[in-house]
């Protein structure tokens, strides 16, 4: 995405330029699956493809979140009645990113913002958490608060298992917020402590799309987490 255009595309909506524009990356993961929410390694790493989210703040408390990918489809709201959306499923990972932010941080006034992406969806390449840390990022910078790539993780984290209603875990989060170039991450789900592993200058990441379509909500995600947590009480680890 060139910024210019994001730019020009968020001034024709809103009639001014953004304050801030920021990215976030989709991922694949490359061992591990299943293995973060169980406390486990992954090994995933940052890709080519991401969203982007244009930002300005507003003198209100409401919110207008315009999705470029969805033919300029509105969504808005107000900071102090926070509500899931059934008709723009979208919109509910903004909706839930703002409503975990205000447990901890106050937001001084609403937003305006402008997303899109090219993380295919359904596509297992992480696209709810790019678009949570793009939010996460635009909104941090837009008022200057205390978020590292870690907090921010885990607020999307606990904003797509409390509001959005998967119950990932951290890997999606995590190396979208702090993934590296050229570079894969050792990640210990446990501890949250990570390594970055350079990835060598003759071999390639080769994604290859099947075309079968997935939703992690309306999956059987859930019940796989539920199942592991089900076996390791039985274990008692």
């Amino acid at each position: 995405m060139d910024n210019a255009q994001l730019s020009s595309a968020f001034s024709a909506i809103y009639q001014h330029e953004p304050a801030v524009v920021c990215h976030a990356p989709g991922r694949v993961n490359l061992i591990g699956e299943h293995t973060d929410y169980n406390q486990g390694f992954v090994f995933p790493a940052a890709i080519n493809f991401g969203t982007w989210a244009a930002a300005s703040a507003r003198s209100d408390r409401d919110c207008r979140i315009v999705a470029m990918d969805y033919d300029n489809a509105e969504s808005c709201f107000s900071l102090d009645s926070i509500e899931k959306d059934d008709t723009q499923s979208w919109s509910n990972y903004v909706r839930g990113v703002l409503l975990v932010l205000q447990k901890e941080f106050t937001l001084p006034g609403g937003i305006n913002l402008l997303i899109t992406g090219n993380v295919p969806q359904g596509a297992g390449l992480s696209s709810s958490a790019s678009f949570e840390i793009a939010i996460l990022k635009a909104v941090s910078e837009l008022f200057s608060l205390d978020i590292d790539g870690v907090k921010a993780a885990l607020l999307g984290q606990q904003a797509e298992n409390n509001f959005v209603g998967c119950s990932c875990g951290i890997m999606d989060q995590l190396i979208s917020a702090m993934g590296k170039k050229d570079h894969a991450m050792l990640l210990d789900c446990q501890s949250l402590t990570f390594d970055h592993s350079t990835l060598p200058d003759d071999l390639h990441i080769v994604i290859i799309n099947s075309n079968v379509k997935r939703g992690l909500v309306d999956s059987e995600y859930n019940l796989r987490r539920q199942q592991c947590e089900q076996a390791a009480s039985l274990l008692g680890v």
